[in-house]
């Protein structure tokens, strides 16, 4: 559990575009596709002031595993462009009404950006991010061109939107 109000805890697949193949964990195509997560990561993360991973969890780990979480603090609208922000306002107004503060909400779209086009170049798979102990945003790439988000809080009902990827 991550109990600092500035923390976001975030879930992410990696690529599961074989997972009927039954391939043994330490394969190498799994390793393989963990690798790119890993280094997607760390591309989005290392060296910038916007954010900080505060915890790695499994991402660096020389097995492979379907699904990391990481812990992020200090979430700032200011890791995409203005522009892109812009696209992603219904979906802050939609965290607000879910009870997301307004800051949680900036910092959770912020995310959404780079995720959705990390998903886009097939680098990383579903994120689910988890901003406090009782809401969950998820985000699930369904074609090349739109994503899927579905969120909710404490006992809210989920609400789902579709949103165009522009890149």
């Amino acid at each position: 559990m991550h109990s600092m109000k500035n923390e976001i805890k975030i879930g992410i697949y990696r690529i599961r575009d074989n997972r009927y193949e039954s391939l043994p964990k330490d394969s190498k195509e799994l390793v393989a596709l963990h690798n790119i997560r890993r280094d997607t990561l760390h591309e989005l993360f290392d060296n910038q002031e916007a954010i900080k991973v505060t915890d790695w969890g499994n991402t660096n780990d020389t097995t492979s595993h379907e699904w990391i979480e990481i812990i992020v603090s200090a979430v700032s609208a200011g890791i995409v462009s203005p522009l892109l922000m812009k696209g992603l306002e219904e979906l802050g107004k939609k965290l607000v009404e879910k009870g997301f503060e307004e800051v949680v909400a900036e910092g959770v779209k912020g995310l959404i950006a780079v995720f959705s086009g990390k998903q886009k170049e097939k680098k990383l798979g579903e994120c689910a991010i988890k901003p406090d102990d009782d809401g969950t945003v998820i985000l699930v790439n369904t074609t090349k061109s739109t994503s899927t988000i579905t969120m909710h809080k404490g006992g809210t009902d989920a609400t789902r939107i579709t949103y165009h990827i522009k890149k």
